[in-house]
């Protein structure tokens, strides 16, 4: 009897009480705090000053507000939060709210009135804790520029799946594949149809521009090969306006007819430019925001490495400002560069982060994210932070492919043949190129005026070579060193140069610039 009457006490112990609810109008319920709708009768406020929001970045507009009774009302009530003084025009307070002292806080949605003397939020959940905040702009702007770091640096490769090839023994027979650098991508040669297919995937976090060009051993003009097969991306704005843009975005699989004759060459060759670029610095910047969104508790987790679920969440909220023609012209009409300096981050912020645009791509958070991306000042800061951190991503994610259609082994290169000076002089366009070939096989690479653009050193990749690039330079400044001893973590995968020498003994040098034919001094003066 005992044991069934505590049993009893126990579950009347655990229902929560039943509050009484009733219409109100602008009802006052302390701390000159009103509420309107179908709210609990005893409804009371009081302040707290021991306790309040433990957000980095913001600044506190008085007191933590006491609510009781904490219940969930049928449909959402109004409450009305009076200011000391008149906010500024544009200024969009933040409102927090926790169900016990300790938290955890997050931020609800909240806004300013018309005389912009009072903050107005509309909730069914009525909380224990609020505190009305404000943005600490610079404070934020130090996040920003923090989970920018984060999000270029680290691991430059995703968990995109390899692609899928039937019969590859039969598509490589009397071919001659040569990879140069392969972590960029994964591909794969196969057959399909009784047709040759190469498929590729981009690994890296970041948007690639691809190439796939046809050389023909019969010395016909070569021709850009077109895709037969592209898997679907969420960056639909983007795929009505990639005309001839060749990006492939991360996780992204394409597919190309592969016809290789006896001397033909086919190149694959990856680069981080143009469109590349811009996209991903818009890539790069929502990552950051969503993670500063994170810190307030907008959402679960934090995005870490690119994964596949959170880049779909990425991918369309960039969809979703892309499908502003402003915002589309801005990320995909730089001039064609691998220079991330011809990149104005700038002009990316002004026509994506509008505020229409931003609340719709990130909701009633905009809140947080206009105050970082609008203050003019720290705009021209955030891209020097770009090009800072481009020129440590570029050359990490150029990947380079070869196919030789033969019947044979190409012969073995040899370092110490290539000893002497090679040139590529194009007057039409005023372009040179010097390429030194020194007996210890490094190479002194020069540009145009003779500015110096590279110190490469060779190794062996088997019938053709690779030259490892071990500094580059940018108007005569050292970008980065590649020491071996000395291994940095974002001079992973190693940007290299492929080099190949053609039946007429010139050289080809593959890499980041595309592909360059350099000829003997003295043999040709001029070519283009």
């Amino acid at each position: 009897m005992l044991a069934a009457t505590l049993a009893a006490s126990a579950c009347s112990a655990s229902k929560p009480k039943k509050v009484e609810l009733a219409p109100a109008n602008n009802k006052a319920v302390g701390e000159n705090i009103t509420v309107t709708g179908n709210v609990p009768v005893n409804l009371k406020v009081q302040t707290d000053e021991k306790v309040g929001a433990k957000f980095q970045a913001v600044m506190p507009m008085g007191p933590a507000v006491h609510l009781e009774p904490v219940t969930d009302l049928p449909e959402a009530a109004t409450i009305t939060f009076p200011l000391a003084n008149a906010l500024a025009p544009g200024t969009t307070p933040l409102v927090a709210t926790a169900d016990t002292d300790k938290g955890p806080w997050q931020l609800v949605k909240a806004a300013l009135s018309a005389d912009r003397q009072s903050v107005i939020v509309q909730e069914r959940h009525l909380a224990k804790w609020w505190q009305i905040l404000m943005p600490d702009v610079p404070a934020l702007q130090g996040l920003f520029v923090k989970e920018l770091n984060a999000a270029m640096q680290g691991d430059m490769l995703t968990d995109a799946p390899q692609p899928k090839c039937q019969n590859e023994d039969q598509a490589k027979a009397n071919l001659e594949v040569n990879v140069i650098t392969k972590d960029s991508l994964s591909w794969c040669l196969g057959m399909e149809k009784g047709k040759r297919v190469l498929k590729a995937t981009n690994r890296t976090k970041f948007p690639l521009r691809i190439m796939v060009t046809l050389s023909p051993g019969n010395g016909q003009t070569g021709k850009i090969l077109g895709p037969i097969n592209i898997k679907p991306t969420p960056f639909t704005a983007l795929n009505d306006r990639a005309a001839g843009l060749m990006l492939l975005t991360p996780f992204q699989e394409v597919a190309y007819p592969i016809d290789v004759k006896p001397g033909d060459r086919i190149s694959l060759s990856t680069e981080f430019e143009k469109a590349g670029y811009s996209l991903g610095t818009l890539q790069t910047t929502v990552i950051a925001l969503l993670n500063i969104e994170a810190d307030f508790g907008a959402k679960s987790s934090k995005i870490g490495e690119v994964k596949t679920e959170s880049f779909t969440d990425v991918a369309k909220i960039i969809d979703g400002l892309m499908k502003n023609d402003a915002c589309a012209y801005a990320v995909t009409q730089p001039a064609y560069s691998t220079d991330v300096r011809q990149i104005d981050f700038t002009n990316i912020v002004r026509a994506c982060f509008t505020g229409q645009l931003a609340a719709k791509a990130f909701g009633w958070q905009s809140s947080l994210v206009l105050p970082i991306m609008t203050d003019q000042a720290a705009q021209g800061y955030y891209t020097e932070e770009f090009h800072a951190l481009g020129d440590k991503v570029n050359g990490q994610v150029h990947s380079r492919a070869l196919l030789f259609g033969s019947n044979g082994q190409r012969p073995r290169l040899n370092p110490d043949t290539l000893v002497g000076r090679w040139t590529y002089d194009c007057n039409d366009n005023n372009y040179h190129i010097v390429a030194v070939i020194t007996p210890d096989h490094k190479v002194e690479w020069t540009l145009n005026s003779g500015e110096k653009a590279a110190t490469l050193r060779f190794i062996d990749e088997g019938p053709s070579l690779a030259a490892v690039v071990e500094s580059t330079f940018y108007q005569g400044q050292e970008i980065f060193r590649y020491s071996k001893a000395e291994e940095v973590d974002w001079m992973r995968p190693l940007a290299t140069y492929g080099v190949h020498m053609d039946d007429e003994g010139r050289l080809e040098f593959s890499g980041t610039n595309g592909l360059d034919t350099l000829y003997k001094e003295g043999d040709i003066q001029t070519q283009c």
